[in-house]
């Protein structure tokens, strides 16, 4: 079904004094709002720039090896960016007040510009998480406190909404929360010019902040769009019913909106969420209830310090860092706190009570929910017991390998044809082979060494896989950032 880029290619010689801004719209300015503009869009005020000349200059600053490979230029919808800029619709539109900020002694990652829509209205675009470790450690911050990007947003509202004009504002993911957070806290003569914020699949609050005054003030002016199978946009607290709206893809790569289906000029909505999304969510709340404070705190501190052991700054260094990153992760995480460790045990049994409450097939039958627990399973094991789990993942490969090799000689010796040249080689190299693997399973220094280089080829592929890694961080996100 069409996405956001169908809806621009359509729309593309239709302005907004034609057609008005709506949900749509909103979806491809959050979209937008992923790119690093840093150097192009004015950050003073009264200075702007137009969206087919910030996107040309993009285009001319980066390479495509540069946005492909550097953390800060990597979630750029290219494509739609092009789209936009070759529009009538967009490529005139006025971008201005650029902020983009990365601090990494705060812990904290805050982007975002403002989109001038005609002369009466304009829509404040706010980043959401960014490719960088701090941004996702922030995050998990949220978790147990307001976290410096809420009030880097609210400062941010304060300063730059002084036209005298309607605002709308809003984000995807993060940026949806600190749409939110920063319209509530805001002065109120600034307050008084938001007409609209939209959260985008962003997670929720805490218990005390949805009982403020601030937000029951600007409560009813949020628009909360989730997918099917949302699963960020459940997180933590909310008492809001979202727009659901479908998706191209299964799974947890919904919360992407570049997935998310466009019907003529409104979002394809529907009626509820998805099944497993929901029993995500019951696994999550579940598992939440045994979790305080001090347990919440001390996870986020040791799984990010652990990701950061290696110098990896964000996932795409991390993805570089081969078998010595992970050696630094894995030894990290071993000597974590015991709160942690208890924590992620709580998980596996959450999961195993809450699994009764779904038909087991369908469960079997969900690719992506099977792929994201195998990787909780796996993290738990090396926490839980670093001295062996490497070792024993290498021997259950190794293992693997042997099974395979004398099945692939008895497919040889049992064919009735002529067994020529190739086939005596191909059978010496598996007979050579078998001799090599079970070598290694009698050497153990050997056999960590190969399972080294094994791993580090893996995290270089995983590299170009980009989308299995979100997939991961997303997972992680929910079992660990859903809680009061």
């Amino acid at each position: 079904m069409d996405n956001i880029e169908s809806y621009v290619k359509w729309r593309a010689d239709i302005g907004f004094d034609i057609s008005p801004f709506n949900l749509v719209d909103n979806v491809v300015f959050c979209a937008l709002s992923y790119t690093c503009f840093k150097g192009i869009i004015p950050v003073l005020l009264g200075e702007t720039i137009t969206v087919k000349e910030a996107i040309d200059q993009f285009f001319l600053k980066y390479s495509e090896e540069e946005i492909n490979n550097n953390g800060e230029l990597v979630l750029a919808k290219t494509e739609l960016m092009k789209l936009m800029a070759n529009s009538n619709r967009y490529g005139q539109l006025k971008l201005s007040n650029y902020i983009d900020l990365y601090d990494e002694d705060m812990q904290s990652q805050f982007a975002a510009f403002h989109i001038e829509i005609n002369e009466n209205y304009s829509y404040v675009a706010i980043r959401g998480t960014d490719m960088s470790i701090i941004g996702w450690q922030e995050d998990f911050r949220m978790a147990h406190e307001v976290v410096p990007a809420q009030r880097f947003a609210t400062k941010f509202f304060n300063r730059t909404l002084v036209e005298n004009k309607k605002y709308y504002v809003g984000g995807h993911s993060k940026g949806g929360n600190l749409a939110v957070y920063a319209a509530s806290m805001c002065d109120e003569e600034v307050q008084n010019k938001i007409e609209n914020i939209f959260d985008n699949d962003g997670p929720g609050f805490l218990r005390n902040y949805l009982e403020s005054e601030s937000y029951k003030k600007i409560r009813g002016r949020i628009v909360k769009i989730v997918p099917e199978y949302c699963v960020i946009g459940m997180l933590l607290e909310h008492d809001l019913n979202p727009i659901i709206v479908g998706s191209n893809l299964e799974g947890i790569i919904q919360h992407d909106l570049m997935t998310w289906q466009v019907d003529g000029c409104d979002l394809n909505k529907k009626d509820k969420l998805s099944d497993k999304a929901q029993f995500l969510n019951n696994v999550v709340n579940d598992w939440i209830k045994d979790a305080s404070i001090e347990n919440r705190e001390a996870f986020a501190n040791d799984f990010f310090e652990a990701l950061k052991a290696g110098g990896a700054k964000d996932f795409i260094d991390l993805s570089k860092s081969g078998a010595g990153g992970l050696e630094d992760i894995i030894l990290s995480l071993s000597s974590s706190k015991p709160k942690t460790k208890e924590a992620v045990g709580k998980l596996v049994k959450s999961f195993y009570r809450n699994s009764k409450r779904l038909e087991l097939r369908s469960l079997l039958r969900d690719k992506n929910l099977l792929i994201c627990l195998l990787f909780i399973v796996m993290g738990f094991i090396m926490i839980a017991f670093p001295k062996y789990a490497l070792f024993g993942i290498g021997r259950a490969i190794t293992i693997g390998i042997i099974f395979y090799m004398v099945y692939r000689i008895y497919r040889l010796l049992k064919t009735k044809e002529h067994v020529i040249v190739i086939k005596k080689t191909k059978f010496l190299l598996y007979l050579l082979g078998e001799a090599f693997v079970i070598s290694l399973l009698l050497k153990h220094e050997m056999l960590i060494g190969l399972m080294n280089n094994l791993i580090g080829v893996l995290l270089v592929y995983t590299a170009g896989a980009f989308l299995i890694i979100i997939n991961v961080i997303n997972i992680i996100v929910l079992v660990y950032k859903k809680m009061k």
